[in-house]
């Protein structure tokens, strides 16, 4: 957990340099929510994984160093469970809005057919 936790954060890293950069060449703000979401998960996991070492590595402490892990992990899988609801709702309205609205040059496809 605790190399998982590090991936997150070095892709967090990158992620956020090169935000800045592309900010500064462009001169415009630009901002993309994967590198923060990976700062989130990457500290929950790094957390929880050092958690889980001082389970097996201490002394009458586990249960705590345990509920501190798992509540870790419970961060972490929260976080997906509101992402893919967020991603279903915005899917839901998009698709809402071209069966309703019908915007020029708008159409849903399916496997290939048009179905609106």
């Amino acid at each position: 957990m605790r190399i998982v936790g590090l991936v997150g954060l070095a892709w967090a890293v990158v992620g956020i340099i090169s935000m800045g950069i592309l900010a500064w060449k462009s001169g415009v703000l630009y901002f993309d929510l994967n590198p923060v979401l990976a700062l989130f998960i990457g500290l929950w996991a790094l957390s929880g994984g050092t958690s889980f070492i001082n389970v097996a590595t201490t002394q009458g402490n586990d249960i705590v160093h345990l509920m501190d892990a798992l509540g870790k992990l419970r961060n972490i899988f929260s976080l997906v469970a509101i992402l893919i609801v967020a991603a279903m709702v915005i899917a839901l309205a998009v698709i809402a809005y071209v069966l309703i609205f019908h915007p020029a040059g708008a159409s849903l496809v399916v496997n290939g057919h048009a179905i609106a």
